[in-house]
């Protein structure tokens, strides 16, 4: 199992060498070995796969290829990221597994950060190769521990994981001097990890990987985090906290209906504490898919097992405002707001639904009181707009439109907003200003009849009435 392209089967050494084929011809024609000790060479390579990959990015042969080559240019997170995607390719093919466990062992170096006995016996046998070779792979502990750092990983689980992949290699059915490679490996992993030669357990080892998710997903890198518990569930598919996690990490993504069955399973293993929380998560996935009456159902449930979770009580809310049960959502929102007071969203979401039942001076309070609070809110702003106007103070509403607007330029293309003030500017005959709003309106929905008559309307400076509109 050599690392790299020689453990390619012949269609995909085809595929490598036809994308790197300008490098090797710029530089004779020289093989892929050479090309990892040439640093130019070696970098132009990865230009090339990078863009690959770009456009192809489930290629899981130009991942492969790109963890092998990161290495040599000390690229170490770069590496994992690089064998991790190809592993959650091809999770069943030996050499997914191998090329992972390879780019995880070089951040177990870090083991040797401060042992300088052994970084100078490593250093002098490189510098060796280097005069032969003019390349040698660098071994750099600290370089190993800042990849570690970074990628949000312990010695331990790097060692843990890495032996765990090559397991996973040898179980897949490598034979001859592959299977010898593998087996040296591990036996040199156990005797710089000598805690673990007892065997690694699957299900510490699935915890650390969603401790390292939980820690990605905290520094906003989803995918990453996905990835991490995704590997936690296929180590040890009992681990509910892994699901909960995975669906929670898919939900901030936007990805609802793949979270769903994540907070289900979840919930059927058990959760203990976080019950509530996966009930109140599955409630927000259901809801953002249209399944409203289900999504009634887990906030319930949320709220059952902690009645003081202010965040249920929004989220069951903003369900019942869904569904035009506005009493409902009223009542809901004016709990939620007492167990959390400084809740803008919950406040935002009772004033619209008193707006929609008509309360108008009660919902332009309760904007305003949110407003006091968080005064920077374009969406607040923009809602009191529209509740000023209903109400008939237009200059207030134009008021807070532009406010809006100033806060939040962007909203100047969003065009429920555009409507809202093109409709007060008509109204108040700042018909140029009108005109303006109503096309970028007609710049998303250009068949729209009733716009077009709007802008007829304003190009004959013809004012709307209020009760043309409300």
């Amino acid at each position: 199992m050599g690392k790299g392209i020689n453990y390619f089967g012949f269609r995909e050494r085809y595929r490598i060498n036809r994308i790197i084929r300008p490098v090797r011809d710029k530089h004779g024609s020289v093989g892929y070995d050479h090309l990892r000790r040439d640093r130019a060479a070696l970098a132009e390579c990865v230009s090339l796969l990078q863009a690959a990959v770009e456009a192809k990015p489930d290629d899981w042969v130009c991942w492969y290829a790109l963890g092998d080559l990161y290495q040599p240019l000390g690229e170490l997170v770069k590496s994992v990221r690089a064998g991790e995607k190809c592993y959650e390719l091809r999770p069943r093919d030996p050499r997914s597994a191998y090329a992972l466990a390879s780019n995880l062992r070089t951040l177990t170096h870090a083991k040797y950060v401060g042992q300088q006995s052994y970084i100078e016996a490593r250093t002098e046998m490189h510098e060796q190769l280097a005069a032969i070779q003019d390349y040698a792979e660098s071994f750099n502990p600290d370089r190993s521990q800042e990849a570690l750092d970074e990628l949000g990983m312990t010695l331990d689980l790097a060692a843990e994981w890495c032996l765990v992949l090559f397991q996973r290699v040898l179980a897949l059915g490598v034979r001859g001097e592959d299977k010898k490679h593998v087996e040296e490996t591990l036996d040199a992993l156990y005797t710089e990890f000598p805690r673990l030669r007892e065997g690694v357990c699957l299900t510490r080892c699935a915890t650390n990987l969603v401790a390292r998710g939980k820690a990605l997903a905290a520094r906003g890198l989803l995918d990453d985090a996905i990835r991490q518990f995704a590997e936690a569930v296929r180590l040890n598919s009992a681990l509910g906290e892994a699901h909960f996690n995975w669906g929670g990490a898919l939900l901030v993504s936007r990805r609802e209906s793949e979270a769903i069955p994540r907070f289900r399973e979840a919930l059927r293993l058990g959760l203990g504490s976080q019950e509530a929380d996966a009930h109140f998560s599955l409630g927000s996935a259901l809801r953002f898919e249209g399944q409203l009456d289900d999504a009634t159902v887990e906030f319930n449930k949320a709220i059952g097992l902690r009645p003081d979770f202010a965040e249920a009580h929004w989220g069951l809310a903003e369900t019942y405002n869904d569904q035009g049960r506005l009493y409902l959502a009223i009542a809901e929102y004016r709990v939620s707001i007492r167990l959390e007071p400084h809740s803008s969203g919950a406040r935002l979401g009772l004033g619209t639904a008193l707006r929609r039942k008509g309360l108008l001076e009660e919902a332009i309070e309760c904007y305003r009181d949110a407003l006091r609070r968080d005064p920077v809110h374009p969406l607040l702003h923009n809602c009191l707009a529209v509740a000023l106007h209903q109400y008939g103070h237009l200059d207030d509403a134009i008021a807070e439109f532009r406010e809006t607007l100033r806060l939040a330029p962007e909203y100047a293309e969003v065009p429920q907003v555009c409507g809202s003030f093109g409709l007060a500017l008509h109204e108040k005959g700042l018909f140029d200003e009108a005109i303006r709003a109503y096309e970028k309106v007609l710049r998303e929905a250009p068949d729209d009849a009733e716009v077009r008559r709007l802008v007829a309307l304003a190009t004959q400076g013809t004012p709307l009435q209020h009760d043309d509109i409300w």
